[in-house]
Protein backbone atom coordinates (compact mmCIF):
# COMPACT_ATOMS: atom_id res chain seq x y z
CA UNK A 1 0.00 0.00 0.00
CA UNK A 2 2.76 2.29 0.97
CA UNK A 3 4.38 1.77 -2.81
CA UNK A 4 1.27 2.27 -4.51
CA UNK A 5 0.91 5.49 -2.18
CA UNK A 6 4.01 6.77 -3.74
CA UNK A 7 3.80 6.06 -7.27
CA UNK A 8 -0.12 7.81 -6.87
CA UNK A 9 2.32 10.84 -5.37
CA UNK A 10 4.83 10.72 -8.36
CA UNK A 11 1.75 10.29 -11.09
CA UNK A 12 0.19 13.57 -9.50
CA UNK A 13 3.53 15.37 -9.33
CA UNK A 14 4.27 14.90 -13.08
CA UNK A 15 0.96 15.14 -14.34
CA UNK A 16 0.94 18.99 -12.87
CA UNK A 17 4.20 19.35 -14.18
CA UNK A 18 3.24 18.11 -18.34
CA UNK A 19 -0.26 19.33 -18.28
CA UNK A 20 -3.87 18.38 -18.39
CA UNK A 21 -3.43 17.15 -21.98
CA UNK A 22 -0.73 14.53 -20.36
CA UNK A 23 -3.10 13.15 -18.01
CA UNK A 24 -4.80 10.11 -19.73
CA UNK A 25 -1.40 9.55 -21.64
CA UNK A 26 0.81 9.60 -17.80
CA UNK A 27 -2.28 7.12 -16.41
CA UNK A 28 -2.01 4.79 -18.77
CA UNK A 29 1.66 4.82 -18.41
CA UNK A 30 1.60 4.41 -14.73
CA UNK A 31 -1.01 1.56 -14.93
CA UNK A 32 0.87 -0.39 -17.36
CA UNK A 33 3.78 -0.57 -15.33
CA UNK A 34 2.45 -1.39 -12.03
CA UNK A 35 0.40 -4.30 -14.14
CA UNK A 36 3.40 -5.11 -15.51
CA UNK A 37 5.42 -5.23 -11.51
CA UNK A 38 2.22 -7.34 -10.71
CA UNK A 39 3.05 -10.12 -13.31
CA UNK A 40 6.52 -9.79 -11.64
CA UNK A 41 7.92 -13.02 -9.47
CA UNK A 42 11.65 -13.77 -7.97
CA UNK A 43 13.26 -15.46 -10.18
CA UNK A 44 14.19 -17.92 -7.39
CA UNK A 45 10.34 -18.55 -7.32
CA UNK A 46 9.92 -19.56 -10.68
CA UNK A 47 13.38 -21.61 -10.84
CA UNK A 48 11.28 -23.72 -8.05
CA UNK A 49 8.37 -23.90 -9.33
CA UNK A 50 7.85 -27.34 -10.93
CA UNK A 51 5.95 -25.98 -14.16
CA UNK A 52 8.23 -23.93 -14.99
CA UNK A 53 9.82 -25.72 -18.31
CA UNK A 54 12.79 -26.72 -18.29
CA UNK A 55 14.27 -24.12 -21.24
CA UNK A 56 12.56 -21.21 -19.23
CA UNK A 57 14.34 -22.10 -15.68
CA UNK A 58 17.88 -22.11 -18.37
CA UNK A 59 17.54 -18.76 -19.49
CA UNK A 60 16.96 -17.34 -15.95
CA UNK A 61 19.72 -18.78 -14.43
CA UNK A 62 22.01 -17.94 -17.71
CA UNK A 63 20.30 -14.03 -16.71
CA UNK A 64 21.00 -14.44 -13.03
CA UNK A 65 24.86 -15.19 -13.92
CA UNK A 66 24.79 -12.41 -16.52
CA UNK A 67 23.29 -10.03 -13.50
CA UNK A 68 26.10 -11.15 -10.90
CA UNK A 69 28.48 -10.21 -13.73
CA UNK A 70 27.14 -7.26 -14.27
CA UNK A 71 27.63 -6.14 -10.69
CA UNK A 72 30.69 -7.70 -9.92
CA UNK A 73 32.61 -7.06 -13.09
CA UNK A 74 30.98 -4.03 -14.82
CA UNK A 75 30.00 -2.32 -11.26
CA UNK A 76 26.81 -1.81 -12.39
CA UNK A 77 24.46 -1.23 -10.00
CA UNK A 78 23.43 -3.80 -7.34
CA UNK A 79 19.81 -3.58 -7.07
CA UNK A 80 16.64 -5.73 -7.60
CA UNK A 81 16.71 -4.82 -11.50
CA UNK A 82 16.58 -8.49 -13.31
CA UNK A 83 16.31 -10.02 -10.36
CA UNK A 84 12.52 -10.81 -10.75
CA UNK A 85 10.44 -11.98 -14.35
CA UNK A 86 7.26 -11.39 -15.63
CA UNK A 87 5.20 -13.28 -18.17
CA UNK A 88 3.38 -10.56 -19.70
CA UNK A 89 1.66 -13.17 -22.19
CA UNK A 90 2.32 -10.32 -25.35
CA UNK A 91 5.14 -9.97 -27.68
CA UNK A 92 5.89 -6.56 -26.23
CA UNK A 93 6.40 -4.37 -23.18
CA UNK A 94 5.17 -1.77 -24.96
CA UNK A 95 4.40 -0.22 -28.25
CA UNK A 96 5.87 2.75 -29.64
CA UNK A 97 4.20 5.65 -32.23
CA UNK A 98 6.54 7.56 -34.00
CA UNK A 99 5.17 10.47 -36.39
CA UNK A 100 7.05 13.10 -38.60
CA UNK A 101 5.68 15.51 -41.08
CA UNK A 102 5.04 14.44 -44.95
CA UNK A 103 8.26 14.38 -46.42
CA UNK A 104 10.06 15.22 -43.38
CA UNK A 105 12.98 13.14 -40.87
CA UNK A 106 12.48 15.68 -38.00
CA UNK A 107 10.41 13.08 -35.50
CA UNK A 108 7.90 14.83 -33.43
CA UNK A 109 8.72 15.25 -29.79
CA UNK A 110 6.73 15.40 -26.60
CA UNK A 111 8.12 16.66 -23.68
CA UNK A 112 7.67 14.60 -19.95
CA UNK A 113 9.37 15.34 -16.41
CA UNK A 114 12.43 13.49 -15.83
CA UNK A 115 13.22 11.75 -19.28
CA UNK A 116 12.66 15.42 -21.14
CA UNK A 117 11.89 15.47 -24.59
CA UNK A 118 11.52 12.41 -26.72
CA UNK A 119 10.36 11.89 -30.37
CA UNK A 120 7.67 8.87 -29.18
CA UNK A 121 5.11 7.84 -27.17
CA UNK A 122 4.83 4.65 -25.58
CA UNK A 123 1.82 2.69 -24.94
CA UNK A 124 1.02 -0.64 -22.95
CA UNK A 125 -1.72 -1.39 -25.03
CA UNK A 126 -1.93 -2.25 -28.82
CA UNK A 127 -5.27 -0.83 -29.26
CA UNK A 128 -4.43 2.24 -27.59
CA UNK A 129 -1.19 2.63 -29.63
CA UNK A 130 -3.45 2.33 -32.87
CA UNK A 131 -6.07 4.41 -31.99
CA UNK A 132 -3.22 7.39 -31.02
CA UNK A 133 -1.37 6.57 -33.92
CA UNK A 134 -5.04 7.08 -36.27
CA UNK A 135 -5.56 10.62 -34.42
CA UNK A 136 -1.69 11.87 -35.89
CA UNK A 137 -3.01 10.59 -39.12
CA UNK A 138 -5.80 12.73 -39.04
CA UNK A 139 -3.09 15.39 -38.16
CA UNK A 140 -1.13 14.93 -41.82
CA UNK A 141 1.46 13.25 -39.94
CA UNK A 142 3.51 9.97 -41.02
CA UNK A 143 2.90 7.74 -38.45
CA UNK A 144 4.88 4.11 -37.30
CA UNK A 145 3.78 2.05 -34.56
CA UNK A 146 6.43 -0.77 -33.30
CA UNK A 147 6.66 -3.30 -30.71
CA UNK A 148 9.35 -2.43 -28.01
CA UNK A 149 10.35 -5.38 -25.94
CA UNK A 150 12.10 -3.28 -22.91
CA UNK A 151 12.29 -0.26 -21.46
CA UNK A 152 14.16 1.40 -18.70
CA UNK A 153 12.92 3.38 -15.82
CA UNK A 154 16.29 4.51 -15.08
CA UNK A 155 15.99 3.61 -11.47
CA UNK A 156 13.44 6.08 -10.45
CA UNK A 157 11.60 3.06 -9.59
CA UNK A 158 13.90 0.52 -7.62
CA UNK A 159 11.99 1.48 -4.86
CA UNK A 160 9.09 -0.31 -6.61
CA UNK A 161 11.08 -3.71 -7.64
CA UNK A 162 13.13 -2.15 -10.52
CA UNK A 163 13.27 -3.38 -14.05
CA UNK A 164 12.23 -7.25 -14.65
CA UNK A 165 13.00 -9.52 -16.54
CA UNK A 166 10.15 -9.90 -19.47
CA UNK A 167 9.04 -13.07 -22.00
CA UNK A 168 9.62 -10.42 -25.00
CA UNK A 169 13.48 -11.00 -24.57
CA UNK A 170 14.24 -13.85 -22.52
CA UNK A 171 14.86 -16.12 -25.60
CA UNK A 172 17.40 -13.94 -27.28
CA UNK A 173 20.20 -15.06 -28.14
CA UNK A 174 23.10 -15.34 -25.37
CA UNK A 175 24.92 -11.71 -26.63
CA UNK A 176 21.97 -9.72 -27.41
CA UNK A 177 20.65 -11.12 -24.00
CA UNK A 178 23.32 -9.72 -22.00
CA UNK A 179 23.75 -6.40 -23.87
CA UNK A 180 20.41 -6.02 -23.36
CA UNK A 181 20.83 -6.40 -19.27
CA UNK A 182 24.06 -4.08 -19.36
CA UNK A 183 22.80 -1.49 -21.34
CA UNK A 184 19.59 -1.13 -19.29
CA UNK A 185 21.35 -0.97 -16.05
CA UNK A 186 23.99 1.24 -17.60
CA UNK A 187 20.83 3.70 -17.93
CA UNK A 188 20.53 3.27 -14.26
CA UNK A 189 23.80 5.55 -14.29
CA UNK A 190 24.04 7.44 -17.64
CA UNK A 191 21.37 9.06 -19.11
CA UNK A 192 20.96 12.30 -20.69
CA UNK A 193 17.81 14.41 -20.43
CA UNK A 194 15.89 13.98 -23.73
CA UNK A 195 18.38 12.16 -25.63
CA UNK A 196 15.56 9.29 -25.77
CA UNK A 197 15.37 8.12 -29.14
CA UNK A 198 12.51 5.18 -29.05
CA UNK A 199 14.78 2.74 -29.91
CA UNK A 200 14.11 -0.78 -29.58
CA UNK A 201 15.24 -0.99 -26.09
CA UNK A 202 13.84 2.28 -24.98
CA UNK A 203 15.72 5.80 -23.93
CA UNK A 204 19.12 5.84 -25.51
CA UNK A 205 21.79 7.80 -24.04
CA UNK A 206 25.15 8.52 -25.70
CA UNK A 207 27.53 6.92 -22.86
CA UNK A 208 26.38 3.06 -22.12
CA UNK A 209 27.03 1.37 -25.24
CA UNK A 210 30.24 0.68 -25.19
CA UNK A 211 29.90 -0.49 -21.66
CA UNK A 212 27.25 -3.05 -22.50
CA UNK A 213 28.46 -4.28 -25.75
CA UNK A 214 31.98 -5.23 -24.54
CA UNK A 215 30.42 -6.52 -21.90
CA UNK A 216 28.13 -8.66 -23.37
CA UNK A 217 31.38 -9.93 -26.05
CA UNK A 218 33.57 -10.82 -23.26
CA UNK A 219 30.63 -12.18 -21.12
CA UNK A 220 30.07 -14.51 -24.31
CA UNK A 221 33.59 -14.99 -25.04
CA UNK A 222 34.60 -16.01 -21.52
CA UNK A 223 32.14 -18.99 -21.69
CA UNK A 224 33.42 -19.73 -24.62
CA UNK A 225 37.22 -20.17 -23.86
CA UNK A 226 36.49 -21.60 -20.38
CA UNK A 227 34.86 -24.29 -22.68
CA UNK A 228 37.68 -24.61 -25.28
CA UNK A 229 40.70 -23.06 -23.77
CA UNK A 230 41.47 -22.51 -20.58
CA UNK A 231 41.90 -20.54 -18.11
CA UNK A 232 44.72 -18.41 -18.69
CA UNK A 233 42.93 -17.11 -21.58
CA UNK A 234 39.34 -16.66 -19.72
CA UNK A 235 41.57 -14.53 -17.49
CA UNK A 236 42.69 -12.74 -20.28
CA UNK A 237 39.21 -11.56 -21.21
CA UNK A 238 38.64 -10.51 -17.38
CA UNK A 239 41.40 -8.22 -17.88
CA UNK A 240 39.75 -6.64 -20.94
CA UNK A 241 37.03 -6.09 -19.27
CA UNK A 242 38.17 -4.38 -16.51
CA UNK A 243 39.42 -2.03 -19.27
CA UNK A 244 36.31 -1.38 -20.62
CA UNK A 245 34.37 -1.24 -17.24
CA UNK A 246 36.90 1.63 -16.73
CA UNK A 247 39.13 -0.01 -13.50
CA UNK A 248 41.77 -0.94 -16.03
CA UNK A 249 45.07 1.22 -17.45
Amino acid sequence: MRRLLRLTAVFVAAASLAGCGSIGYLAQSASGHLQLMRAARPVPEVLADTSTPESLRKRLELTQRMRDYATETLKLPDNNSYRRYADLQRSAAVWNVVAAPELSLQLQTWCFPVVGCVGYRGYFDRARADAEAAEMRKQGLEVSVYGVPAYSTLGWLNWLGGDPLLNTFIRYPEGELARLIFHELAHQVAYAKGSGDGKPTGPDSAKPGFLDDAGAQCIVSLHQKLKTSGLQEALELLRLTDFASGRGS
